[in-house]
């Protein structure tokens, strides 16, 4: 394999002989920094005398020290308590001095929500900038006429106004952002559930406004869950309970 080091290229030829994959380091270094060619020999997934500086540990083998120095928490969070109190609640959990959060949800809300700790906080911005999908729950003030309803759904789909409602807790002006899919899962009575694939920023409270305005009604938003943030989905994450489960196996077993 060929790879960059700077300016300089570093050769390596590397003769393998594993028996146990995972047992494989996942990153090495040249030991001097000048152009050589060498060969490793692995013996049961182990380098014997190698010519490297082996970096790192395979990630299922690092400790719960060395994950809280740069790794993230995938939470499920519940309604009531706001992202803060979450995070905060965390960060207190594990004794750590700082925990950061990627995504704002509002109390109400649940689902996807990541905590990042110790170095992994310098991708904070990054995460808060991922797409966001979200299954809503969307309540009409009276029937609503189908057609009606598929066209003003597509009008609120691309690049659209989203201006934050009067409780949210960034500075209320005019900006848009881009909605991806908004499209119907179920409806029962006046209810009906959605799914809003969108840009990070997106406050779905002011799709339910403009919907309402768009059908002659007001719609509430009655329900709201995010199921992924970026790559992460709730398949991934744990709920409080288990979280507080795992610190107190961690701690006392």
């Amino acid at each position: 394999t060929c790879n960059s080091f700077g300016s300089r290229i570093l050769s390596v030829k590397v003769k393998v002989e594993v028996s146990e994959k995972s047992q494989v380091p996942f990153l090495v270094i040249p030991s001097n920094s000048n152009l050589f060619t060498t060969s490793l020999n692995f013996t049961f997934g182990r380098i014997v005398n190698p010519p490297f500086a082996i970096v790192g540990t395979a990630p299922d083998d690092r400790t719960v020290e060395q994950r809280l120095a740069g790794g993230f928490i995938l939470l499920d969070k519940p309604a009531g308590p706001t992202s803060h109190q979450v995070a905060a609640w965390a960060r207190d959990l594990f004794g750590l001095e700082r925990l950061g959060h990627g995504g704002t949800l509002d109390p109400f809300a649940t689902g996807v929500l990541p905590l990042m700790a110790g170095k992994a906080m310098k991708v904070t911005k990054k995460i808060l900038n991922h797409k966001k999908s979200y299954i809503c729950v969307f309540r009409f003030a009276s029937e609503v006429d189908e057609e009606a309803l598929k066209v003003a759904m597509r009008q609120l789909t691309g690049r659209v106004y989203n201006v934050p409602p009067e409780v949210s807790a960034v500075k209320v002006q005019v900006r848009t952002r881009k909605i991806f899919a908004f499209e119907e899962m179920d409806r029962s009575g006046n209810d009906m559930i959605a799914r809003v694939h969108c840009e990070a920023g997106t406050y779905i409270r002011t799709m339910a406004r403009d919907l309402g305005l768009l059908l002659n009604m007001k719609v509430q938003l009655k329900e709201l869950r995010r199921d992924t943030s970026g790559v992460f989905t709730l398949d991934d994450c744990v709920t409080l309970q288990e979280l507080a489960d795992a610190v107190w196996l961690w701690k006392e077993c």
